[in-house]
C-alpha cells in the first residue's frame, strides 16, 4: 500500500479517508488503495469510484446512537456539581475530582466530630497527656509531663530532671529552666508513677500523639525502661479532619497548633507552654467541639 508523505496536499483527488466519504454520503466498498500521515496516525485512503451511496439511517437506529450518545455524556457527568469532565477522565462514583475530595472531606469532618464527641460522653473511658522536652529530636528529654482526664481533674503533675541541660531555645518556648528541675525526680522515678495511669485501660488523648509518644519510648530507651505501646489517640489529626483543613497538594489534612484552635474556640490560654496548661486547653477544645451539632 502506497504511503503518502508530505501532508493531505499530496493526496490525489480521488482518494478519500472514511470521514470525508461519510460527509459525501459514501461508503467504501474496496480496500484501502493508500495511506497519509496526519500528524499522528496513518490514515488509510480510499478510491471514490469504489463506493456506494450510504443507506440512511433508520429512526430505531438513529434512536440508538442517541441513546449511546446520552451514556457516554451521562457517564461523564458529574452527579453531585453536574459538571462535564474531559473525555480522558473518569468518574470516581460518579463524581468528579472536585466532588470526590468536597466528599471526602465532608466524611473526614463528620467521622471527626462524631469522634470528640464520643470522647466527652464516654469520658470514662479518656486520658489527656501532654509533655515538655529538651528539643524535638529523637536524642531530647521529658522535662514536664502532666496527665488529667475529661473533666480536668489533674491525675498527674510533675516536673522531670533531664540527664542533660535544658537548652534555652527549649526554656524559650515552655520557661522550664535547669533550676526549676534541679531537685525534680528523674524519667524512671516518674515513669513508674505514670505507668499506672497509661496502662490501665483507658485510652490517651494527645494534641500531636506522635510527638510524645516518640518523647515518651526515647527516655525509656535512654533509662533502659519498657516502653510497650499504649493506646493512644491524636487529637491534632482529629482536630485537623473536623476543621476540614484539607491540602490538595498533599493529600492529607493540614496540623493545627493548639493555641491557634483554642484560640479559633475563644478558649482562653494561661499564658504558659507548660504541660498541665496544655492537657487543660485540650480537654476544652474537645468540649467545646463535641457542643457541635453538625460540621459546616
Amino acid at each position: 500500500m502506497e504511503r503518502i508523505r508530505g501532508g493531505w496536499v499530496n493526496v490525489p483527488e480521488n482518494l478519500k479517508c472514511k470521514t470525508d466519504l461519510k460527509e459525501m454520503g459514501l461508503k467504501p466498498t474496496g480496500d484501502a488503495k493508500a495511506e497519509v500521515w496526519n500528524s499522528h496516525i496513518w490514515v488509510k485512503l480510499y478510491d471514490i469510484s469504489e463506493t456506494v451511496p450510504r443507506q440512511p439511517a433508520t429512526e430505531k437506529q438513529l434512536a440508538a446512537t442517541e441513546k449511546a450518545r446520552a451514556a457516554q455524556l451521562a457517564a461523564r457527568t458529574c452527579s453531585r456539581c453536574e459538571s462535564i469532565v474531559k473525555r480522558n477522565k473518569t468518574l470516581f462514583q460518579g463524581l468528579c475530582d472536585f466532588c470526590r475530595e468536597k466528599q471526602y472531606i465532608q466524611e473526614a469532618q463528620e467521622s471527626a466530630l462524631e469522634f470528640m464527641q464520643s470522647w466527652v460522653e464516654d469520658k470514662s473511658k479518656y486520658l489527656i497527656l501532654d509533655t515538655e522536652t529538651t528539643g524535638g529530636d529523637d536524642g531530647s528529654e521529658i522535662v514536664d509531663i502532666a496527665i488529667i482526664d475529661l473533666d480536668e481533674n489533674i491525675l498527674f503533675d510533675s516536673l522531670v530532671k533531664p540527664c542533660e541541660p535544658i537548652p534555652e531555645e527549649a526554656t524559650a518556648i515552655h520557661g522550664i529552666t535547669n533550676e526549676m528541675v534541679e531537685n525534680a525526680p528523674t524519667w524512671p522515678e516518674v515513669w513508674s508513677q505514670v505507668q499506672e495511669l497509661l496502662y490501665a485501660g483507658r485510652t490517651v488523648l494527645i494534641y500531636n500523639a506522635d510527638f510524645d509518644n516518640r518523647m515518651i519510648r526515647g527516655s525509656c530507651k535512654r533509662h533502659g525502661l519498657d516502653d510497650s505501646p499504649f493506646g493512644s489517640f491524636c487529637v491534632m489529626q482529629t482536630y485537623a479532619e473536623y476543621v476540614g483543613n484539607y491540602s490538595s497538594y498533599h493529600r492529607d489534612f493540614t496540623w493545627i497548633s493548639l493555641r491557634e484552635a483554642a484560640c479559633d474556640h475563644g478558649i482562653q490560654l494561661t499564658g504558659s507552654h507548660r504541660a498541665k496548661a496544655d492537657c487543660i486547653t485540650t480537654a476544652r477544645l474537645i468540649k467545646d467541639v463535641a457542643k457541635t451539632k453538625e460540621v459546616i
